[in-house]
């Protein structure tokens, strides 16, 4: 590992704290989602909604204009979110810190607690902000991939991160 590939992964380490954990009982919430129309395939356990699609289930929010959700045994194992941009959001700890996410396109494997996001993709968190073409996020653990465009600006990726003030000697 390179001393740049150690620095952005020091920097992504302090960019999300231990603390950066989605709310225990998320997956226990009731779920609801609204849209102008939808689709339920039963035998697949696909649901498809369209137009101003709004989805909540605990602290969770997805704002798009297309949703499919996957679900096995009447759970969600998979939601997959486009719009210009679409928008996650999630609380990500008692305190009620949240976390804010949008691109072109969301997906996000609830297994794996990974979430994609694909052109335009940005993720703020308090005062920090991370942005790029794509971004791989581990909801769990805030550990980050992200990746530069290189069809818009001028290629890169940006990470703004605001240090912790020291307290005074």
């Amino acid at each position: 590992m390179n001393r740049s590939s150690k620095l952005m992964l020091l920097l992504l380490s302090c960019f999300v704290t231990p603390g950066a954990l989605a709310l225990p009982d998320d997956a226990q919430q009731p779920i609801s989602i609204k849209a102008e129309r939808s689709s339920l395939d039963n035998a697949n356990g696909l649901l498809t909604y369209d137009g101003q699609v709004a989805f909540t289930q605990g602290s969770i929010t997805i704002f798009s204009d297309h949703l499919e959700v996957r679900l096995e045994s009447g759970r969600i194992t998979f939601v997959e979110a486009t719009g210009t941009p679409a928008k996650f959001s999630q609380i990500t700890d008692d305190s009620g810190k949240r976390l804010h996410a949008e691109g072109d396109l969301l997906r996000y494997d609830v297994k794996t607690q990974v979430l994609h996001i694909d052109k335009n993709a940005i993720v703020i968190e308090g005062d920090n902000r991370m942005s790029g073409g794509t971004i791989d996020y581990q909801l769990d653990s805030g550990y980050a991939v992200i990746v530069g465009d290189p069809n818009v600006g001028d290629g890169r990726m940006e990470l703004i991160f605001m240090p912790t003030p020291q307290d005074a000697p």
